[in-house]
């Protein structure tokens, strides 16, 4: 499975660097269920329900709650290359870049 980690700090959601992605290409994938998005946060987000990650590419967009800290990133916003946008809400009050 590959993996994108974040950081959530306050309003910002900041793609945190991994090894094991050195292309970003990579992610375009016709297999489903293979990519799954990790979210650190800060304390500003602590206690919101729920929280949802929002995945946009193109006219395409797809939300998935965020449980444990991690969620499926949609095949369907993989499916081909492209530029894949990415936000997170908490509740019904806060919400990224």
């Amino acid at each position: 499975m590959l993996t994108l980690n974040f950081e959530v700090k306050n309003n910002n959601l900041k793609r945190i660097n991994d090894k094991s992605v050195t292309n970003i290409d990579s992610l375009v994938a016709p297999a489903r269920n293979q990519a799954e998005a990790r979210f650190t946060f800060d304390s500003l987000w602590r206690n919101l329900t729920p929280v949802i990650a929002g995945f946009k590419k193109g006219n395409t967009s797809f939300e998935q709650e965020i449980k444990d800290g991690k969620c499926e990133i949609p095949w369907e916003v993989l499916d081909s290359p492209g530029i894949l946008e990415i936000a997170v809400a908490g509740g019904d009050l806060l919400t990224t870049n």
